[in-house]
């Protein structure tokens, strides 16, 4: 078969949209819909490719001995490092706070 770079390029861009949703779950309610795509369009942009060459295609990882079937450690590292940053930077959810004070002089 001949070489299709369009389908991989596809092909990736699932995977790195995936990522991307990942840290939307953590982001929830914590930041504005125009920063959330900004943001996943800088992830899916720059950080998900760097991650993907160490892992994909003779990087420094698959070189280590690294085996990743269908993309899970690659997605999944990505995706819940960013989540986990993004949810440390932004801190607690809007209310969150109050609601807690609330219930503790409730007690």
């Amino acid at each position: 078969m001949p070489d299709d770079h369009y389908l991989t390029w596809i092909f990736e861009s699932i995977f790195a949209s995936s990522a991307a949703t990942i840290v939307s779950g953590a982001l929830a309610e914590r930041c504005q819909l125009t920063t959330y795509v900004v943001f996943s369009f800088l992830m899916t942009s720059f950080i998900y490719p760097v991650v993907c060459a160490w892992d994909w295609g003779g990087g420094w990882l698959e070189q280590g001995g690294l085996h990743d079937f269908a993309g899970t450690t690659t997605i999944h590292l990505v995706g819940g490092t960013a989540a986990l940053i993004g949810a440390y930077i932004l801190g607690e959810r809007i209310g969150k706070a109050e609601a807690r004070k609330k219930r503790e002089e409730e007690r």
